[in-house]
């Protein structure tokens, strides 16, 4: 991996991690706040139909921004975005120029 496809994979990751830290740092500051049981899930209706322990949400917490983030990283690395030709071309779409 060069220093492009490093650049990618970090450009890539640093959504989720900032994400994971945001929520993280909510979570720990309103902890003693909240119900033992969280709701995880809800119905048509809006009523809370699947509740989960603490632990319980912090291990989907941190699972989704692991797997979302790391396929990020996979694609971000997988794709030609970071060739210089594809990079001109994102370019140019980010511009307007359309060449």
């Amino acid at each position: 991996m060069g220093a492009v496809g490093a650049g990618a994979a970090l450009l890539a990751a640093l959504p989720f991690v900032l994400g994971l830290v945001a929520d993280l740092v909510v979570y720990v500051t309103v902890r003693e706040q909240l119900p033992e049981q969280l709701a995880r899930h809800f119905g048509a209706d809006g009523t809370a139909d699947g509740y989960v322990g603490h632990g319980g949400f912090l291990a989907m917490l941190m699972g989704m921004f692991v797997t979302l983030g790391a396929v990020g990283v996979f694609l971000s690395l997988r794709s030609d975005f970071a060739a210089p030709a594809s990079r001109e071309a994102a370019d140019s779409c980010i511009m307007g120029a359309w060449t």
